[in-house]
């Protein structure tokens, strides 16, 4: 992920604010946007997108007795719906 991925992650108004805040600490990092973005309401983030397709990283799941785990069955696609 990077800077401009968080950025973009919040509205308009939150942006410039946020951008004001990096160029006057002079800080351009990864880590202060995120700090940004955790501090920002909930009010002035952008709706997330509705995830389609897989829902985590993994390229293939099992079960514990080895057969194949369905993306949409694994603990995050149901802790998500």
């Amino acid at each position: 992920m990077k800077v401009f991925d968080v950025l973009r992650q919040m509205n308009a108004v939150r942006k410039i604010e946020a951008a004001d805040l990096m160029i006057g600490q002079h800080n351009f990092t990864l880590m202060f946007a995120r700090a940004i973005r955790a501090a920002t309401p909930h009010s002035q983030l952008v709706a997330a997108k509705k995830m389609t397709g897989e829902f985590c990283g993994s390229w293939k799941l099992y079960w514990p007795d080895g057969t194949p785990l369905r993306h949409d069955e694994c603990p995050m696609a149901m802790t998500l719906d």
